[in-house]
């Protein structure tokens, strides 16, 4: 369009080839100026052999850039245009104006054409790594069908071969085989959504019952430290995925017990500014090291045992992907703070349950 405007043009046209989908793509644009702008919107050029016909007489400018012009036989103007190739296919592209006198000048013409293949480039550049995300997604959902089952029959059969044993030290063992596999499950849950495209679909969430139902979920956990939960009397309703922060906010109350102190508290706190509400978490654990601060949200960093090192990183992405902010602070009386900002109403680019 800015060459279009640039040069006065009635319509132009971008004709490239994708070497990703296969197959020739077109982009058209006029001006409703012209009084001929109806007409060449409706030119196709999709054709090889028209395309063939306009470059039939082309001359080479640059290497691999040929400029050509082509008189309409039905209305008075000019096709003119460079074919091209962009780097990444060894099909041409096309870039065309239709003028209605043909240029004196194509230097810049040539300038915006070096544009237009920067943006093909990058374009396609994109593409291909969304291909290849795509691909590896694909693979992780292979790996966890193959793996969950196995880990599940491993996971029953211990607790079977539990509560079949006399010995102590047997039925410790195996203890530690179903803590094992525990472990290699959730690290496996944590890595595919950690490498999953999160989509966001938001419905009206109670935070209080989320906090509720995780904290239940991390009961075993937190009876054997006799840890407690603290969470605010007064509800708070907001539009975000439930999901989506059911995980997001049991990696943050899973770490913060994992810190805990024996017969410590995990507390809760919630505020309202207008649009937005600020939740905090604080533990009475150690507190964040100076590498802590630098490097939590940064995916397999960890100095919880045996943490994966995306637990943290999930959440970060789930406060993003829902328009929010979060960091993390050491508090006066000791341990951690966790803070996030969330609207209370869904951001744009999400869509409605």
């Amino acid at each position: 369009m800015q060459l279009v405007r640039q040069f006065s043009a009635i319509a132009g046209w971008l004709t490239y080839y994708n070497p990703l989908a296969k197959q020739r793509q077109y982009f058209r644009t006029a001006l409703p100026t012209s009084e001929h702008h109806q007409f060449a919107s409706q030119v196709k050029v999709e054709s090889e052999e028209f395309l063939h016909r306009l470059t039939h007489q082309a001359r080479e400018v640059q290497p691999n850039v040929w400029e050509f012009s082509y008189q309409s036989p039905t209305v008075p103007a000019t096709i003119y245009g460079l074919k091209f190739q962009d780097g990444l296919s060894p099909e041409w592209a096309y870039l065309l104006l239709w003028v209605e006198r043909p240029l004196v000048q194509p230097q810049p013409l040539l300038l915006g054409l070096d544009i237009v293949r920067r943006s093909l480039v990058l374009d396609q550049q994109q593409a291909r790594h969304r291909q290849q995300a795509e691909q590896c997604q694909q693979i992780l959902r292979r790996i966890e069908h193959q793996l969950r089952n196995p880990l599940a029959v491993i996971h029953l059969y211990a607790a079977n071969l539990h509560e079949s044993l006399q010995s102590e030290q047997d039925r410790l063992q195996a203890d530690a085989i179903q803590t094992a596999v525990q472990h290699l499950s959730d690290h496996l849950t944590e890595l595919i959504a950690g490498c999953q495209r999160i989509q966001v679909s938001v419905e009206r969430c109670d935070v209080q019952d989320l906090f509720a139902e995780v904290w239940q979920g991390l009961q075993l956990s937190a009876q054997a430290k006799q840890v407690h939960l603290t969470l605010p009397s007064q509800p708070l309703h907001i539009m975000a995925d439930r999901a989506q922060l059911l995980q997001g906010f049991e990696n943050l109350l899973s770490n913060a017990l994992s810190f805990s102190p024996p017969q410590g508290n995990v507390n809760v706190q919630w505020q309202l500014f207008r649009q937005e509400v600020l939740i905090t978490i604080a533990d009475q654990g150690p507190g964040l090291t100076p590498a802590d601060m630098q490097h939590m949200f940064r995916p397999y960093y960890s100095n919880r045992p045996q943490g994966s090192g995306l637990g943290l990183t999930i959440a970060r992405q789930i406060v993003q992907d829902h328009g929010g902010k979060i960091w993390a602070d050491n508090l006066p009386t000791g341990g951690a703070q966790f803070s996030l900002v969330l609207p209370r109403h869904p951001p744009l680019g999400v869509r409605d349950a």
